[in-house]
């Protein structure tokens, strides 16, 4: 329990940091903070479960952007991991009006993977695929899919956490 207190902790002070960097920026900068829930599915652990995240982030325009986020995914045999991303996303929407369209996003992440009094960080790469819906102008919806590499992997395909996520975002 002191753990999960702590992740959020440090995911809500690089969220609020994030948001005060941004905030001096321009009226005409979307920036924009959000959550996700999802399945996750760990190609070195060998389990899957409920993940969910939280994000911040600042678009130029409707289809190009950065983000920050926070995922948790689910313990397995006594380990907790989590991880905190950077990534740059661009927008191919499908009509004239920027409703509807698919999202592609490339980055890196920090993850830590703790249990049994040990831990292993660092640093990896982080990719998503997805569809984004904007119900207004302040709001949208997503369904992604997101592939975060965990700390210290010298075996691409067996050390990664998959998500499904269905998440919202509120713009301001």
């Amino acid at each position: 329990m002191k753990s999960t207190i702590k992740q959020l902790s440090l995911a809500a002070v690089l969220s609020l940091a994030a948001v005060s960097a941004m905030a001096d920026m321009s009226a005409s900068q979307d920036t924009y903070v959000g959550g996700d829930l999802g399945r996750a599915n760990s190609t070195g652990i060998g389990t899957s479960g409920t993940a969910f995240g939280a994000f911040v982030g600042h678009e130029w325009n409707k289809e190009y952007g950065v983000e920050m986020g926070y995922n948790h995914f689910p313990s397995a045999n006594g380990v907790s991991i989590y991880s905190v991303s950077v990534t740059g996303f661009d927008t191919l929407y499908f009509d004239d009006a920027k409703t509807i369209g698919a999202v592609g996003e490339l980055g890196g992440n920090y993850s830590n993977a703790s249990g049994y009094g040990s831990s292993v960080s660092g640093v990896a790469f982080s990719f998503g695929a997805g569809l984004r819906y904007n119900i207004t102008n302040n709001i949208d919806a997503r369904l992604m899919y997101v592939r975060n590499d965990l700390a210290n992997n010298s075996y691409y395909s067996l050390n990664a956490e998959n998500l499904i996520t269905l998440g919202a975002a509120w713009h301001f």
